[in-house]
């Protein structure tokens, strides 16, 4: 099975946020493999699950203090669509908790890959307005912007 490749395109500016977004993409693949498997792995598709969990739960919060920050004008709709990506994902949790089966992994991988999606439609377009944003305005150097010059 062919993975999703990480492409500099996908850069939001912000080297935090692109290694969670990488990070995003190789789990993405990982679970996409579990899924091609003859057999049903259902512990794989529980730790995908676990990370993606964990990865809404640290990730969103991360992103949405960015765009505080950088007084991102779309922040209102990316947030309400981070809400609906998590309350989906603990929906997801329930039912797969309930019944693991090739069923709801399916529906996970379509998540994971949605997520994905999320990043290389919407989460790209931090990167216009990240530029210029100094560490004084709320980033730790972690966090920091890349600059670019104009």
């Amino acid at each position: 099975m062919t993975g999703i490749q990480w492409r500099e395109t996908m850069s939001t500016g912000v080297a935090r946020l692109d290694a969670d977004h990488r990070e995003l993409i190789a789990h993405v693949n990982v679970l996409g493999e579990i899924l091609a498997a003859p057999a049903f792995d259902a512990k794989g598709a529980a730790l995908g699950l676990l990370f993606l969990l964990r990865y809404t739960q640290d990730h969103f919060p991360r992103e949405e203090k960015l765009m505080e920050v950088i007084d991102y004008p779309f922040i209102t709709d990316h947030k309400a669509q981070h809400d609906e990506a998590t309350r989906a994902l603990h929906e997801l949790s329930r039912l797969f908790f309930l019944c693991p089966n090739r069923l709801t992994t399916g529906l996970l991988y379509d998540f994971a890959a949605g997520l994905v999606r999320h990043v290389i439609f919407l989460d790209t377009k931090l990167n216009a307005h990240v530029r210029g944003v100094t560490e004084e305005e709320g980033q730790t150097a972690e966090d920091h912007p890349q600059k670019t010059t104009s």
